[in-house]
């Protein structure tokens, strides 16, 4: 909660007056992002009819108001539909551009963005009598989005994730921290050219505790592709499949619904990951929005495991489901969330000789910011 906080005074302390006129791209509003399996979110509405507001006819500056009302529309849309950092606070969209809701458009934000999230889940008591064990979450990650020259938007994105481990003992004997260093390569058609659009990824990544020098079993290779149509402002479809290569590779569906049924609510209906948000409004110039979370999780790394005279090498598997409540804002560049909630059905699965085990259902806490 305390970062959440820092992003939304960092967002107050800037400067009011601020001008950039950065060039504008079209609204992705039917692309989907998915940085791992942390980011599979959806971008805002598309050139439809609104309720709400219009856009300028001419791209031009944006000066943000230092004070709005709570119940005007948001000064930068939805932060969290875009992937990591993507929505251009100050980006008002292309001409003659119309938005629907609380989240507004959310065009593409070319050149860097970063984001920084942590999360916490406290001891919990293991299944198999090996002790308890807990995990601290650290993610840190740099895109770079830019348009091809076939019209298709191009983004890359830097992945770093780091897990702390807090037991559990015995034979397993984890490492203390394991670490993720991957790449996610993305292709994405325009939202403008009719309502069906397309997104294609790959998601290589080397998951490592550094224990001993990698083998095949370090690298995952993921990836992804999704369809979508726009039937109306208020209903989006989405249908996909993405590959996980894990101790148990699958294939899982990237698929479900986008509703708007108004300007302050949105329903996202969707695998791995839904949203349920709520705009509370414009308060002292942070835009704000609460929301209910489920995500389905699943990781992999190549571990040293086993007493320490006689150590040897597996993949692990670490899956859950989460749901969590939370808020987040917007504010200049800066956006923040804190969310908190349950993890459960957690499993924890190895490739090799090391016994399965599961651990109890516990608390989960997360808080980030992206600029």
């Amino acid at each position: 909660m305390n970062l959440y906080i820092v992003c939304i005074s960092a967002a107050l302390s800037a400067d009011p007056t601020l001008e950039l006129t950065q060039p504008i791209y079209q609204p992705a509003e039917t692309i989907f992002s998915s940085a791992g399996m942390d980011g599979f979110t959806i971008r805002g509405q598309g050139p439809q009819e609104s309720t709400f507001y219009e856009e300028p006819a001419q791209p031009q500056s944006f000066n943000p108001p230092a004070m709005m009302s709570p119940f005007s529309r948001p000064a930068v849309g939805d932060p969290f539909i875009g992937g990591p950092g993507q929505p251009s606070p100050y980006t008002p969209g292309p001409a003659v551009q119309f938005a629907f809701g609380a989240n507004g458009p959310q065009p593409y934000r070319y050149g860097v963005t970063s984001r920084v999230e942590m999360g916490i889940m406290p001891k919990e008591r293991t299944d198999t009598g090996i002790g308890n064990m807990g995990v601290l979450e650290t993610d840190i990650d740099f895109e770079y989005t830019a348009p091809t020259g076939l019209g298709w938007i191009f983004s890359v994105t830097q992945e770093y994730g780091l897990r702390n481990y807090d037991g559990p003992s015995g034979d397993v004997g984890l490492a203390g921290s394991v670490h993720r260093f991957g790449g996610d390569f993305e292709l994405a058609t325009p939202a403008d050219n009719g309502p069906w659009s397309v997104q294609l990824a790959f998601n290589p990544s080397l998951n490592t505790d550094f224990e001993h020098s990698p083998n095949r079993d370090a690298y995952n290779w993921d990836g992804r592709g999704i369809a979508f149509y726009r039937h109306s402002p208020h209903f989006l479809l989405a249908l996909g499949a993405g590959f996980l290569d894990r101790v148990n590779d699958q294939v899982i569906p990237y698929a479900g619904v986008v509703l708007t049924p108004n300007d302050r609510w949105e329903w996202r209906i969707l695998f791995p990951e839904s949203r349920v948000s709520y705009f509370l409004g414009n308060y002292g110039g942070v835009s704000q929005w609460m929301y209910l979370r489920g995500e389905y999780h699943i990781e992999a790394y190549q571990v040293e495991l086993g007493p320490d005279a006689s150590r040897y090498r597996d993949k692990i598997q670490l899956e859950d489901w989460r749901l969590l409540l939370g808020v987040r804002g917007a504010g200049g560049w800066v956006t923040g969330f804190a969310e908190a909630g349950i993890v459960m059905g957690r499993k924890v699965k190895f490739s090799g000789p090391t016994s399965n085990f599961g651990v109890s259902t516990g608390f989960i806490g997360r808080a980030g910011m992206r600029f």
